[in-house]
């Protein structure tokens, strides 16, 4: 596991320098947070870096006695409960979903200097967030899973996914305000078969980019798939479930 240095928290600031992070500013509306505001800097912009999952798993469960860096277990003193029910949850369940084709984990991109897992202790709606960086036909797909749970919000997820989507967080982007946002061509719900069965999807259309982005929910997850080079169809998702 990289490991984030510190010295106190007035240097927290440098954190997302020394993370190595991986991110999409041109894909989400940062504006979309459940307290109407941006995501907290510092601290709240921290993320770590994995090459494979039990490395993963292993951190959520890793304490620094020496309190020469924060390790994720530390930092629960430092973010709010929806940092510490997701951790929590990780580590007593030892797990976390992953991204699966035909019964076996998609392929990391495995790029040099890039990582293969990212975990950010606070993203997108406010929520920490695992991202998978996957190659599909040589292609790169970042699958990325939240807990909604971890809000402290209860969902009724017998819901389609805009319908979920809205009562997490109430003015995300959606079947009925994209048009407001200026960087969207298109959202739309469709129904698709996964290899667990049938699930609603949210998908996001950009006015200046091929990505797009696909959006459901599934066993208490919320699962947000990027496709940046238009390799996600039927075939993809026949064979598509999280272990």
């Amino acid at each position: 596991m990289k490991r984030i240095f510190v010295v106190i928290l007035a240097v927290a600031v440098c954190l997302p320098a020394l993370s190595g992070c991986v991110q999409e500013p041109d894909f989400y509306d940062v504006a979309v947070m459940p307290n109407g505001g941006e995501a907290s800097p510092g601290l709240y912009q921290t993320t770590f870096d994995f090459n494979s999952y039990k490395e993963m798993i292993k951190a959520f469960r890793e304490y620094d006695l020496s309190k020469s860096s924060y390790t994720i277990q530390d930092m629960k003193a430092l973010l709010g409960e929806p940092y510490a029910r997701f951790v929590d949850k990780v580590k007593a369940d030892k797990a976390f979903p992953q991204p699966m084709s035909d019964g076996k984990p998609l392929p990391y991109q495995n790029k040099e200097g890039f990582s293969n897992i990212t975990f950010f202790v606070s993203e997108l709606y406010d929520m920490p967030w695992i991202w998978y960086h996957c190659l599909v036909d040589c292609e790169r797909v970042n699958v990325q899973l939240a807990y909604p749970e971890c809000l402290g919000i209860d969902v009724d997820y017998s819901k389609n996914a805009a319908e979920i989507l809205e009562s997490i967080v109430p003015n995300a982007v959606n079947l009925g305000n994209w048009k407001e946002r200026p960087n969207y061509k298109n959202v739309y719900m469709k129904d698709v078969r996964i290899a667990e069965g049938e699930v609603s999807m949210l998908i996001y259309e950009l006015n200046d980019s091929e990505k797009r982005m696909f959006t459901f929910f599934r066993d208490g997850v919320i699962i947000t798939l990027t496709d940046f080079g238009g390799v996600v169809n039927e075939d993809f998702w026949a064979k598509f479930s999280l272990e």
